[in-house]
């Protein structure tokens, strides 16, 4: 008997579903919430940019300090690691045929970079969509298409 596991996240949650066989219903295990979802900029981290002085040949000039990378951004790479983490977990764990990653866009690229490779092997299937407020029917029909599909791991 075929076992899949299958991911369906966005910038908010992630679900993890389990499929017996194709044809099978899905079996919902958990949801990994991100922590880091609808929380202010102040609430991630420093509430300015630090500032820093130096001398040009006008005089003393004072500029801000600004991070690489906007704290909101800095969040979204937070949780595609806590995710990565959490799949690799499960990959470790448990035996499957495939895993299915059903990720937004934006979030799956992060996912892809922080996923190590003992899970990447494991994917079957890449879908860029927000699929998460799907319902469950539509979800399975979709998950079906996918799993059933013949031929190589390839990005749907």
């Amino acid at each position: 008997m075929a076992r899949y596991r299958i991911v369906v996240a966005d910038s908010r949650h992630a679900d993890f579903f389990d499929l017996a066989e194709p044809g099978a219903p899905l079996d919902k295990l958990t949801t990994l919430p991100n922590p880091y979802y609808g929380r202010f900029n102040r609430d991630l981290g420093a509430d300015a940019p630090g500032r820093t002085m130096r001398r040009t040949s006008l005089g003393i000039r004072r500029t801000s300090l600004e991070g690489r990378m906007p704290l909101k951004d800095q969040a979204g790479e937070r949780f595609a690691k806590l995710l990565a983490d959490h799949v690799a977990r499960d990959v470790r764990a448990n035996s499957f045929d495939g895993l299915v990653l059903i990720v937004a866009p934006r979030l799956l690229s992060q996912l892809k970079r922080q996923l190590p490779p003992s899970a990447r092997e494991q994917v079957i299937a890449e879908v860029p969509q927000n699929l998460s407020d799907l319902p469950r029917l539509e979800l399975q029909r979709k998950v079906e298409k996918i799993v059933r599909r013949p031929g190589p791991r390839a990005l749907v």
